[in-house]
């Protein structure tokens, strides 16, 4: 993703003001200046032949930053200053140095940052590239610094509205930030409680209550699901049900009008405690939760799973990772194992999925 600036003098409301656009829709009517700046992926030295730019478009360097003038009857109305991707995730704003100047200031750049390196430039207003979802920087800039994000979510990592900023400048400096989404369709992650699901008799009554709600919110978009739910305690994943069922159910049901609602997975999270009962069976499940327990007690420090797959010829990456699973991973890796051991040792009546 790139940081992209687009300027428009003059408008219906207000024939003095002056607009600032991130990820515009085209407007035929007249040129007008604008400048991106690429980022990693779109490094503007690789920029294909093929694909020309519009005259009025400036692709800005990657090894210094450039100013562009923006120019109005004679006059220069604003100034965008703009460097691409030197290949670095960190925006070097050191190097963003310009002469000050009375006009409006715009800074176009990519990478991470935070407002304190921002605010040492005194530009008016900062567009940034790098994030693919929306994230706006307080104080970076009098008049605003945003990241405008992608324009369409691409992932259960990119959730939420998407689309692009626009700041509205008028003659006295006085300034609007608005977005606008333009997304086609969403991606959502949308954490579910059992009890709350118990409470209307059913996980797909529940469900089904949430789509209406999302597809409210989504105005109109189709969405793409993944189901989180949180178990709170062993009694209720009986509750939960046939969790391949409960999906194929819900794409029938959801998935084929309009909007769509297609859930990509439902995902039942291990609960924090399991019946006492099960814990004093003298049974293998009894002995699985009882080491279970004592794993968890040590945060799953002795956890070592390659002696349990001797029998398997797997990959050096996967073995080094099965011999010294990462701390961070550790608890989650524990709670899933232990939530699969007891659906296995109880006959698989729980059917998590």
């Amino acid at each position: 993703a790139y940081g992209a600036a687009r300027l428009r003098a003059g408008g219906r409301d207000q024939p003095a003001d002056r607009r600032l656009h991130r990820r515009d829709r085209h407007q035929p009517d007249r040129p007008r200046p604008a400048g991106p700046g690429g980022g990693i992926a779109d490094d503007p030295g690789k920029w294909p032949e093929s694909v020309p730019l519009p005259p009025n478009v400036k692709l800005f360097s990657k090894t210094a930053a450039e100013l562009i003038p923006v120019i109005r009857s004679g006059r220069t109305i604003a100034a965008v200053v703009g460097r691409s991707s030197d290949g670095r995730n960190l925006l070097h704003v050191p190097s963003y140095r310009v002469d000050p100047s009375e006009e409006f200031v715009i800074g176009v750049g990519y990478g991470k940052t935070d407002a304190s390196a921002l605010s040492e430039s005194r530009f008016d207003y900062w567009a940034l590239g790098g994030l693919h979802n929306r994230t706006e920087i307080e104080g970076g800039a009098p008049a605003g610094a945003n990241y405008s994000g992608s324009p369409q979510g691409r992932g259960l990592d990119e959730t939420g509205a998407h689309g692009y900023t626009v700041v509205d400048v008028d003659s006295d400096r006085t300034t609007r930030v608005h977005f606008v989404e333009c997304d086609s369709f969403r991606y959502v992650n949308d954490r579910i409680d059992a009890n709350q699901a118990a409470a209307v008799g059913s996980l797909k009554n529940y469900i089904g209550e949430r789509i209406s709600r999302l597809q409210h919110d989504g105005g109109g978009r189709h969405l793409l699901v993944n189901w989180d739910v949180n178990v709170s305690d062993g009694e209720q994943l009986g509750s939960v049900g046939d969790a391949h069922t409960l999906l194929r159910s819900l794409r029938r049901d959801f998935g084929h009008g309009t909007p769509t609602t297609w859930s990509t997975s439902i995902k039942v999270r291990s609960p924090k405690s399991y019946p006492k009962a099960w814990h004093e069976e003298d049974t293998i499940l009894g002995d699985y939760l009882r080491a279970a327990e004592t794993h968890r007690a040590a945060d799953g420090g002795k956890l070592n799973l390659l002696p349990l797959t001797e029998e398997h010829t797997l990959p050096s990456t996967t073995q080094t990772l099965l011999a010294d699973v990462p701390a961070s991973k550790r608890t989650e890796l524990l709670e899933a194992a232990t939530l699969l051991g007891v659906d296995l040792l109880r006959g698989g009546k729980l059917h998590l999925g």
